[in-house]
C-alpha cells in the first residue's frame, strides 16, 4: 500500500453489482468492529459536534452585522458539512451488513469476505491480505477492501489460481 495507496481504496465501479451480488451498491459489509465505530462516529456527530457547532453559530451572529462576519459563516459552513456527513453516515450504517463467519464455508475455498489471501506478484515478492469491508481497511494489518481493485480482482478465485489486475502503472 506504500507504494500503490489505489489497491485498497474504495472503488465506486459498479458494472461487477450486476453479476456478483456481492457487490451490490445497497450493501455495505462489514466487521462488528467497524460497525461500532461507525456508529459511535454517527452518535459524536449528531449528539457532540452538530450541537456544539450550532452554539458556536449563535456566539458569532451575536458579533453584528452577519454579511461581515467571517465567524458566523465559518460556522454555517461547518454546520452544512456535519449534516451531511451525519447524512451520510446514517446512510451507511443502514446498509451494513456484517460479515459472517460461515461465509468461506458458503465459498468452498474461493476467496471471499473474512479470507486470508497470500500473493506473489510479477517480481517474486510475497504479500498477504485479509478481505474485509471498506470500513475496515487498514494497511498497516494488511485488510484491504472487497470493493478496492485489488479486493475485486481476488473475491471467487480459488486457491493457487493465477489472476490478472490492471492498475495506473499497467497490468500486473
Amino acid at each position: 500500500f506504500r507504494t500503490r495507496p489505489e489497491a485498497a481504496k474504495f472503488d465506486t465501479d459498479t458494472s461487477a453489482a450486476a453479476s456478483d451480488p456481492m457487490f451490490d451498491t445497497s450493501i455495505i459489509y462489514t466487521t462488528e468492529r467497524a460497525l461500532q465505530a461507525r456508529r459511535v462516529e454517527h452518535e459524536d456527530v449528531v449528539n457532540n459536534q452538530i450541537p456544539e457547532n450550532s452554539v458556536e453559530i449563535g456566539r458569532a451572529a451575536s458579533y453584528g452585522d452577519l454579511s461581515e462576519n467571517a465567524e458566523w459563516a465559518a460556522a454555517v459552513e461547518k454546520q452544512s458539512r456535519l449534516s451531511k456527513l451525519a447524512e451520510e453516515l446514517a446512510e451507511g450504517l443502514q446498509k451494513a451488513r456484517i460479515i459472517s463467519g460461515d461465509a468461506q464455508d458458503e465459498t468452498k475455498g474461493n476467496v471471499t469476505l473474512g479470507s486470508r489471501v497470500s500473493l506473489t506478484d510479477t517480481q517474486g515478492r510475497h504479500h498477504s491480505y485479509t478481505v474485509l469491508g471498506p470500513w475496515d481497511v487498514d494497511a498497516k494489518r494488511s485488510f484491504i477492501s472487497y470493493l478496492s481493485p485489488l479486493g475485486r480482482a481476488l473475491v471467487g478465485h480459488e486457491k493457487d489460481e493465477t489472476i490478472g489486475l490492471d492498475v495506473a502503472a499497467g497490468h500486473v
